[in-house]
């Protein structure tokens, strides 16, 4: 500039639009940084806000300790009968839970040291540490619900999540038809779990309160009114075990499925019968994606209640069927079983209409983690969701993604460091896009893909 050379001339020559490469040194903590400042989508969960009512919008400490994780893991080792626990206050199904797990034992598991990580992020670790139960109890009780989800999902980094909506469900079924005003940060699925998974008398329950027939037309009525009042991104449903979609069978259904008695013993639909009847319109109605959550084994211990739902296999040859039959409804999909998941990440490169999420449930663990989104990586390349919480208590957003994030950092830097031994080169910019794809981009750019 002293010689007469103008600012903007010697701003071009340093080429601002060239990307910034990194030096392998400095890899691991520019991963570091794009991971924890980007926001994600939160695919699954089961988190209400406060409108919905104190009965499906659960948070705090003894919500936290008698999730079925938990209680499951205790009653392993617990004295007393599941019914004599159950029967308890939740305060003291709390107390015994937090006795048995953090105090006679060390907390090991997962699921207790996703309690430990939400504790120290809300700033409760030496109440943690000195196992002071009732202190961390005082803390919750001076806060405000609505403040205090919001917090949650500040902490989690969360852009929003997907909250699943059961319309056979007595507590839901008339929130899905007149669902209070939308919170920040909450979108809604609609859930037919019990639908796909045969459980009927759900069904007409729910068709009953809302003086309809007991049959699939009428429950494929009220759908019609929930989509139209909720705006779900799309229909989800829990696959049965045994579950089954084959080629060649008669489509679409004859009406006289439509209009049989669901009440009727005799008259039980398949899984396959239910959806070419009634969920696939359904979709290709409304243009909504169908998300299928696959391996569950139900009630394996009943007297468990949710805690006694265990995992199986899915059968994924059924899902391809179903992908090939309906090439214009998009499917996103994922399962529970580890087995499973090298068939999945394969069969998710095959149909365009098919998108993979998240590890589910029993998946969530980090060393399972690791493995299926390494393998995820190597197979789909950046085309898929990384994780998502499954979340029924709002506390569990923040171990759940500070887990999930320590995790992706792992394995980026690893993957980055593998692409920079070849000559590749990677910039600031490529770290952030794949990042954001990873966090919940990859899902959005399935959704808008005609």
């Amino acid at each position: 500039m002293l010689q007469g050379e103008s600012a903007l001339a010697l701003l071009a020559s340093l080429e601002p639009k060239q990307p910034l490469l990194l030096q392998e040194r400095h890899l691991a903590e520019a991963v570091q940084q794009e991971v924890d400042g980007a926001e994600a989508v939160d695919v699954h969960t089961h988190l209400f806000p406060t409108s919905h009512g104190s009965g499906l919008m659960q948070y705090g400490i003894d919500s936290m300790l008698t999730y079925h994780y938990l209680v499951a893991e205790y009653m392993a080792s617990a004295r007393e009968a599941p019914e004599e626990f159950y029967a308890l206050p939740i305060c003291e199904q709390a107390d015994r839970v937090w006795q048995g797990l953090f105090v006679d034992s060390s907390p090991m598991s997962e699921p207790c040291r996703g309690v430990l990580t939400t504790l120290q992020a809300l700033g409760l670790q030496k109440e943690a540490a000195a196992r002071d139960l009732p202190a961390i109890r005082r803390w919750y009780a001076g806060q405000d619900a609505e403040m205090f989800n919001e917090k949650m999902m500040r902490l989690a980094r969360l852009r929003y999540i997907i909250t699943s909506h059961d319309p056979f469900d007595a507590e839901q079924t008339a929130l899905c038809l007149e669902p209070p005003a939308s919170a920040p940060r909450y979108k809604s699925a609609l859930a037919l779990d019990e639908l796909l998974e045969g459980n009927f008398p759900a069904a007409c329950r729910a068709l009953e309160l809302r003086a309809k027939p007991k049959t699939l037309r009428a429950a494929q009525e009220l759908l019609c009114e929930c989509v139209a009042a909720l705006q779900p991104v799309f229909v989800t449903a829990a696959a049965p075990e045994g579950f089954a979609y084959c080629r060649g069978e008669a489509r679409p259904p004859s009406q006289d499925i439509l209009d049989k008695d669901l009440s009727d013993p005799v008259f039980v639909p398949s899984s396959q019968q239910v959806l070419d009847a009634l969920i696939l319109p359904l979709c290709q109605h409304f243009s909504l994606p169908l998300s299928l959550r696959m391996g569950t084994r139900r009630a394996v211990n009943p007297a468990l209640r949710l805690a006694g739902d265990a995992a199986g296999s899915a059968e994924l040859r059924s899902l391809g069927h179903l992908c090939e039959a309906n090439p214009k409804v998009k499917f996103l999909f994922t399962v529970l079983s580890r087995s499973d998941q090298h068939e999945a990440a394969v069969l998710a490169s095959k149909f365009r209409n098919l998108h993979l999420w998240g590890c589910w449930w029993y998946c969530n663990y980090p060393s399972v983690v690791a493995e299926t989104a390494s393998l995820r990586l190597e197979l789909l390349g950046l085309n898929f969701t990384y994780q998502a919480s499954s979340a029924r208590v709002h506390d569990q957003l923040i171990y759940k993604w500070i887990h999930a994030r320590s995790m992706l950092k792992k394995l980026l830097a690893a993957k980055y460091s593998e692409l920079m031994a070849t000559g590749w080169q990677v910039s600031r910019g490529d770290i952030r896009r794949d990042v954001y794809r990873l966090l919940g981009g990859a899902f959005e750019e399935f959704l808008a893909k005609p």
